[in-house]
């Protein structure tokens, strides 16, 4: 169905594809008044697994991916060190407390068993999806809370 983006010669387009996709995802999600981390995970699982359109190993080489990732993450967890207000972080420390293990611990098992009784994975890759699904980083739980 879609062409697969692995020449040099279409690395400029898949640039073009990843940055039309974030922003505008970013913008709808503002039109809509939802988190934008749920329209750019779809985005990514479409063009990604999907219709196998992006595959940014190849378009960027495995040794050019990683560092570019770690440095975004790196930029998120700062920016996030830096809105972060301790006098409210130490409000909610039990709250914060059940979150990071009650709840990272009923998402993990509801999101492994949803994953391996509807589409059929195996269990280990099912394990691995739950697992995925516990994202309770300040990128994700921030935009959730602006709901």
């Amino acid at each position: 169905m879609f062409q697969v983006l692995a020449s040099e010669s279409q690395l400029p387009t898949t640039i073009a594809i990843i940055l039309t996709l974030g922003v505008g995802g970013q913008w709808l999600a503002g039109r809509l008044r939802i988190p934008g981390v749920l329209l750019l995970l779809t985005a990514g699982i479409l063009v990604g697994p999907v219709f196998d359109v992006i595959h940014p190993e190849d378009d960027f080489g495995a040794d050019v991916l990683f560092p570019i990732v770690s440095l975004a993450v790196g930029l998120l967890l700062y920016e996030g060190g830096l809105g972060l207000k301790l006098d409210r972080l130490n409000a909610g420390r039990s709250v914060i407390l059940r979150l990071v293990t009650v709840g990272a611990l009923v998402t993990w098992i509801i999101g492994a068993v949803t994953v391996y009784l509807l589409f059929d994975m195996s269990s280990r890759s099912a394990a691995l999806v739950g697992a995925i699904l516990v994202v309770s980083g300040p990128t994700v739980v921030i935009p959730l809370l602006h709901l």
